[in-house]
């Protein structure tokens, strides 16, 4: 265990820069931590931080923090962040580890010195969209609205912002260790394609409706009716002629009755036919006499130019 406490020391010793010290000796986390599984998973990326290994440290240090957290963990974690060039990362760690116990540890100065030197390096993007702004993006990612001051990591990136119905502006840059740099960007407002509106045709007026709507076959039926029922009432009436003749000639009451008999059938056909005639001169008014005329001419009309109501030509 001293040898592997030793190893860890002097790996921070690289690390930090310093003579060992208070932050070496109380940020190790072998003598603190209970939990089996964290002390050996701490170990383990000790090694690796010794090997050179610090992202695979990293990943060893946050299991470790899961299964039991503390403040010297999340040390351990920034260190590797400073010497895989985040700055960024490390800065937020190291505000981790001052505000869950650091700050009061015998080396909360060295911590503190630990973060501002991290500070110095992050490097600063400052992004203006003159007019109605928009959106920030690095590298894809979304980082606000324009104005916008980003904390990155010293590198290059993909900046754009974007808008509502524009092109987005887009500008890689370069940024060093502690630079802060400017970035004004644009989008190019999208033009609206012009919309050419085909006026429709107008609706042809629509056929006034005839006053004669009755189909010509029932004023024809109806005259048939009326003068079928006249002719039943002249021949009734000849009968009844016929009969008052007789009774004159020979008076009884079975002919006087018989005669009244035939009078009352002979004026109910007689009115009947009246009746039927004077709706014949009715429907006269109603009928429509030239409908299939209309129906040939509208098809050979239709015929005339291209295809017709049924289908041909």
């Amino acid at each position: 265990m001293r040898r592997q406490l030793c190893a860890v020391l002097t790996g921070w010793v690289l690390l930090l820069g310093h003579e060992p010290g208070a932050f070496a000796q109380g940020a190790d986390a072998t003598d603190v931590l209970k939990n089996k599984k964290a002390l050996n998973a701490y170990r383990e990326g000790s090694a690796l931080s010794i090997e050179g290994d610090f992202a695979g440290a990293m990943r060893l240090y946050k299991k470790a923090y899961k299964l039991e957290p503390n403040f010297r963990i999340q040390c351990s974690i920034a260190l590797c962040y400073e010497q895989l060039k985040q700055p960024v990362e490390a800065a937020a760690r190291y505000k981790r580890c001052l505000g869950e116990g650091g700050d009061k540890a015998s080396f909360a100065k060295e911590i503190k010195a630990s973060l501002e030197k991290a500070h110095k390096r992050i490097g600063l993007i400052e992004v203006t969209s003159p007019g109605e702004g928009g959106t920030v993006y690095v590298d894809g990612k979304p980082r606000g609205q324009a104005p916008q001051q980003v904390a990155v990591n010293p590198g290059s990136y993909a900046i754009e912002v974007r808008r509502p119905r524009a092109t987005a502006a887009t500008t890689t840059i370069k940024i060093e260790a502690g630079e802060i740099k400017e970035v004004s960007l644009v989008p190019t407002a999208e033009v609206m394609p012009t919309v050419v509106e085909t006026p429709k045709p107008e609706p042809s007026p629509a056929p006034k409706p005839s006053r004669r709507r009755v189909p010509s076959y029932w004023f024809w039926a109806s005259a048939g009716l009326s003068v079928a029922l006249a002719v039943v009432a002249v021949a009734l009436g000849g009968t009844a002629w016929s009969l008052r003749e007789d009774y004159f000639s020979n008076p009884s009451p079975d002919s006087y009755q018989a005669v009244k008999d035939r009078q009352l059938v002979t004026n109910v056909f007689a009115f009947s036919a009246g009746a039927v005639a004077a709706g014949t001169a009715v429907l006269f008014f109603f009928t429509d006499f030239a409908g299939r005329s209309r129906a040939k001419e509208a098809e050979t009309e239709t015929s005339m130019y291209g295809l017709g109501v049924r289908g041909t030509f």
